[in-house]
């Protein structure tokens, strides 16, 4: 497996539902030059990886690919499209199209991220799959009745603190008027000084980052609403993980989350404007939930059609 650059989780969850499977992983970084791979899956098709693959020495494998291309707005689809064409120009865009035309299956996360791959870079269609991401619930006996950190009523937001993601917005919208938690460390670059101003600002708690990930799902199922105002998203799995423990979403108004709302009409909330997210907020917190909660695949339930995915890939002659 391949994949970094914050897609970790994703690759770790993954991976370690693969293997629970009574697969063999090996994180390419890490492994012998004379291991030989029967599939090759990369998270991700930044330039990195295009150079990684055109440098390839290994042994000649299958290639999946997640692309993971979080763009959102028609204007970046349509420069995402002129840049792949570019004729003479090395773009990352046309990184991006040289390493689908190359992969012998394509995983989109969504239906929006089908289309993406399939009409602005031109990638085969009966080569992409949409498979998109699971959660991987604790245990009954690891699981909390409460959080140690967090006492309700609040909403709270999961990820890394970064101007993409919107938190501190998000804080200056809402202020004191409605009760806050932000997990998550913070973005280099970004002034932690003003940040924890803001955060006192609105009366708000930051808990930075939480290893704990039984005390992440209680903090994550005790919320009244998670908030993730992203400018640009795939498929985030703290999301899937709020609705996973019954806990409503609210969401930037974007492709990937319009699917979601399709999808789970009573628990996903959408705002346009940051001037919306308190009032609804408080149209969560008084809105009875609905009578069951969303059904989100596990991550064993995504590994078995990756797993069938691999098999079909393995037994192809596509690449010669």
């Amino acid at each position: 497996m391949l994949g970094e650059g914050g897609l970790e989780l994703q690759v770790d969850a993954t991976a370690r539902a693969l293997e629970e499977r009574g697969h063999h992983l090996v994180r390419v970084a890490n492994a012998p030059r004379d291991e030989q791979l029967d599939v090759l899956h990369a998270f991700g098709s930044e330039p990195d990886i295009w150079h990684l693959l055109r440098n390839w020495r290994r042994n000649g494998c299958k290639l999946v690919i997640t692309p993971v291309i979080s763009i959102s707005t028609p204007f970046e689809r349509v420069a995402l499209g002129i840049s792949a064409r570019l004729p003479g120009v090395i773009s990352s865009a046309r990184m991006r199209r040289e390493l689908l035309d190359s992969a012998d299956a394509v995983v989109a996360l969504t239906q929006y991220e089908r289309r993406l791959v399939e009409t602005v870079l031109g990638a085969a269609r009966g080569n992409v799959v949409v498979i998109g991401n699971g959660v991987e619930p604790p245990t009954e006996a690891n699981r909390r009745r409460s959080p140690t950190n967090a006492v309700a009523p609040y909403a709270v937001m999961v990820g890394r603190v970064s101007h993409w993601k919107r938190q501190v917005e998000v804080l200056d919208a809402v202020g004191p008027a409605f009760s806050l938690l932000v997990v998550g460390d913070i973005e280099r670059g970004m002034d932690q000084d003003e940040f924890t101003r803001r955060i006192r600002a609105a009366n708000a708690r930051w808990l930075g980052y939480v290893d704990d990930r039984c005390e992440l799902w209680a903090i994550v199922e005790h919320a009244s609403a998670l908030v993730h105002l992203s400018r640009g998203e795939v498929q985030s799995l703290a999301v899937l993980e709020a609705l996973s423990v019954a806990t409503p979403v609210l969401l930037s108004d974007i492709p990937p989350h319009r699917e979601l709302r399709d999808t789970y009409p009573d628990w996903v909330y959408l705002v346009t404007e940051l001037e919306n997210v308190l009032p609804t907020l408080e149209q969560i917190a008084h809105t009875d939930p609905a009578p069951e909660a969303p059904s989100i695949p596990t991550m064993d339930e995504i590994a078995v059609r990756l797993e069938q995915l691999y098999a079909a890939v393995t037994k192809s002659d596509a690449r010669g």
